[in-house]
């Protein structure tokens, strides 16, 4: 952990919810930070702020910004108060934690609902294996069914706060979701959840949602170890959904350019989260692959064994507004590949949520 102190030397963007800003830092470097109004307050150019390096300090490419922790301002009085009207406590024990209104709490509006609520009654959910498919999977879902009420159920296994994800942020303020979550560390939704069993109902009966997507925030950690990666949230959410009475559809992880040989593949990720992770028979829509590429997916997929356990679906193909939507939003680090399989996951999920489609997966007869 670094931390150091520094000027605000300009503001590149500010909302309610996320500044981003620049800082000379005292050890003679400048660079890139965030802020969180709910956090720390408003920073104002000239002000003196700490901010925490110890992400951009381990990110040689440069693409982490540092975070501001506090400002100096005042050295009496109280520093910074955000009234959250609300009794829960997030990133708890340490010292950002900060007092949210959880959709649970006796007092909120929501509590009654929360209270009856234990079965999504069908509704299908989209568990993504990367936070940089969730745009993909909301544009090609809107595009399929434009009256769909669209919720993101946000998980706590990568970023905590729901601000520092642009491609949410972009498809909130353009209506392509209805509403955010955010579940256990997580905050910032304009619902909070204790956990993420709770988010999805809150998603289905809260804010009365047609379709969830079910995704970690940005900066998922991932290491060289068969469960030491954000696949594994994608194999316990599959299950989450299946319990709760929800049609648990699974996004695949397709690589494209990011082969040494140019071909298309499935991310190990995948195979681990479907083959050993999940324990609830799932929905799995493979998209339009490439002619040349499509034997070897076809393959990959057969020989895990994923159809002895799971539905596969074959989505023959995407709507061309949400290509280029999708297309639009590449320069967020999303493999081509991987957006369209999200985008099949999201034409599936809005045929299902209209009836065009049923799924072939056998809900619990206390569900149905």
């Amino acid at each position: 952990m670094r931390l150091v102190w520094g000027i605000v030397t300009s503001i590149e963007h500010a909302s309610e919810d996320i500044q981003l800003l620049e800082v000379s830092l005292d050890d003679r470097t400048v660079g890139p930070a965030i802020a969180f109004p709910r956090l720390s307050g408003i920073c104002g150019v000239a002000e003196r702020v700490l901010v925490n390096a110890t992400g951009s300090e381990l990110d040689s490419a440069g693409g982490v910004r540092a975070i501001v922790v506090a400002r100096a301002g005042s050295t009496e009085g109280t520093a910074h108060e955000h009234v959250a009207q609300g009794r829960t406590l997030k990133l708890r024990h340490t010292p950002m934690q900060v007092d949210v209104a959880c959709v649970e709490e006796r007092d909120n509006t929501h509590h009654a609902t929360m209270r009856s609520a234990q079965t999504l009654a069908g509704m299908p959910v989209a568990c993504c294996g990367l936070p940089g498919q969730v745009f993909a999977v909301a544009v090609a879902a809107k595009a399929t069914a434009r009256d769909a009420r669209i919720a993101f159920v946000m998980s706590d296994e990568g970023a905590l706060t729901l601000a520092v994800s642009d491609a949410v942020r972009a498809a909130r303020a353009t209506g392509l979701i209805s509403t955010t979550v955010t579940c256990g560390q997580a905050i910032g939704g304009e619902l909070e959840a204790l956990n993420v069993h709770s988010g999805l109902l809150a998603a289905r009966h809260a804010a009365n949602a047609d379709i969830a997507i079910l995704a970690p925030g940005p900066g998922v950690p991932s290491t060289a170890t068969p469960f030491g990666h954000i696949g594994v949230s994608q194999g316990n959410a599959l299950n989450a959904v299946s319990s709760l009475g929800g049609v648990p559809v699974a996004v695949l992880r397709l690589l494209s350019a990011v082969q040494d040989d140019g071909a298309w593949g499935v991310h190990p990720q995948s195979l681990i989260a479907l083959g050993r992770v999940a324990l609830s028979r799932a929905v799995v829509p493979v998209p339009p692959l490439p002619d040349e590429f499509r034997d070897g997916v076809d393959a990959t997929l057969e020989d895990a064994g994923l159809w002895n356990r799971h539905v596969r679906v074959d989505v023959d193909s995407v709507p061309s507004s949400g290509q280029a939507a999708i297309r639009g939003q590449r320069g967020r680090a999303e493999d081509p590949a991987s957006a369209l399989a999200a985008s099949a996951a999201g034409v599936l999920c809005a045929r299902y949520a209209s009836g065009e489609a049923a799924p072939d997966v056998r809900l619990p007869d206390d569900f149905s």
